[in-house]
């Protein structure tokens, strides 16, 4: 079976980021195998029906402000090394290594790209940085229903 693309979802976020490539919003996540602490597996082994924080870190240096307090807020954060990295500090995640570098492919990220999964496994959003206060927004509207699309949809006299 293949994955429905939602396209046009008010559920979908354009961040004004431009990526050469990678699933668009309302694509769903691309897999790849990884390797985590608990062994060899594939990327989708991860996926609960909860948000999700991909965000891919070369390893060196200390996490993303504010990564720490994500899952509090409601966002399971994934944080993606390159193939044999180690973090240099604690990065207060769960750690995905991208044995193969199919991750960095699929998803056309480089370091700092982050990406906010919906809990059904479909891209909400994408940045080539970190900022908590766009994933959270960004989860909260979704939450909402996609109302800013609605409110944008309403002050552009009924045209998407």
């Amino acid at each position: 079976s293949t994955a429905t693309h939602h396209a046009t979802s008010p559920l979908n976020i354009e961040t004004g980021d431009v990526f050469e490539g990678g699933p668009a919003p309302g694509s769903a996540f691309a897999d790849g195998p990884i390797r985590t602490e608990a062994g060899h597996g594939w990327l989708a082994d991860l996926m609960t029906p909860r948000f999700h924080a991909l965000h891919f870190h070369t390893g060196e240096g200390p996490p993303p402000e504010g990564l720490a307090d994500l899952a509090k807020r409601g966002i399971e954060p994934l944080i993606v090394l390159p193939a044999g990295r180690t973090p240099d500090a604690p990065l207060h995640a769960s750690i995905v290594e991208d044995v193969e570098g199919v991750l960095a492919r699929k998803w056309a990220a480089t370091a700092g790209t982050t990406y906010l999964l919906r809990p059904d496994a479909h891209v909400a959003a994408r940045w080539h940085g970190f900022d908590v206060g766009n994933l959270v927004a960004a989860r909260d509207w979704i939450l909402a229903g996609g109302a800013l699309a609605e409110d944008r949809r309403a002050s552009a006299g009924g045209q998407a």
